[in-house]
């Protein structure tokens, strides 16, 4: 892969922790190399040739948005460690969000995988990793959306998955390929605190009332260790 600054699927895969999936070798080809970068390029890269242990079959029959989800049932599903544009507030994006999702799994039977202790949300909507099957194993719809730039890393309390990094890398490479929501982005200096989730537009924000340490970063460096924008600051 030459230079590939450490994002490849080779170099990700060993600092991902705890295994999420049971056959980690069940990672398809890794992403091509152009100048010494690695490129996340297609969806081989979230395609597992196994299913997660303790795995839920479900059939889905509404799609809400990007990243929300209704079960045969009535039970809603949210997907983990992703946050789409919003619909209701007509975000660029929001539309073709819902359809990539849409595409793949409406009507469709899933399989869902969840996160020690995280089950719910505080909406009671079940918090998943969800699994379609495709052609060569199971797309993972999650690592799917980032990779097309149709959903941003998001981990609001803090913690971090199992292939968390695998994330911040795919997130990474759509905002270099500016695909999706990250073609209208342009970086800029922001403000963050030694241990916040988040970073801030500028000093003056709410949240950064109390804060007597500010530390001055880019947005691009904030988000490639996984803070998401303030909601307060973007108007999220």
């Amino acid at each position: 892969m030459g230079n590939c600054n450490g994002n490849c699927v080779a170099h990700v895969v060993d600092n991902i922790g705890p295994v999420l999936h049971s056959k980690l070798d069940g990672i398809l080809p890794a992403p091509t190399s152009t100048n010494g970068e690695c490129k996340y390029t297609s969806l081989d890269t979230a395609i597992y040739s196994s299913l997660p242990k303790a795995s839920e079959k479900h059939r889905v029959v509404k799609v809400y948005d990007g990243d929300t989800a209704t079960l045969e049932g009535g039970q809603r599903v949210r997907l983990l460690g992703v946050d789409t544009p919003e619909i209701k507030q007509n975000e660029a994006y929001a539309k073709e969000a819902r359809d990539f999702l849409s595409g793949k799994i409406l009507d469709q039977y899933v399989h869902l995988s969840f996160e020690d202790n995280n089950k719910e949300d505080r909406y009671g909507r079940l918090l998943a990793w969800l699994f379609v099957e495709t052609e060569g194993g199971y797309l993972n719809m999650n690592e799917a959306l980032v990779i097309n730039g149709l959903a941003k890393v998001y981990n609001p309390n803090g913690s971090k998955s199992a292939n968390h990094n695998k994330m911040l890398a795919m997130q990474k490479s759509a905002r270099q390929r500016s695909a999706g929501t990250w073609s209208n982005f342009v970086d800029s200096n922001v403000f963050k605190t030694k241990f916040g989730k988040t970073y801030h537009k500028n000093q003056q924000c709410t949240h950064l009332s109390r804060s007597k340490r500010l530390m001055k970063t880019t947005a691009s460096e904030a988000l490639d260790i996984g803070l998401s924008g303030c909601r307060t600051c973007y108007g999220l």
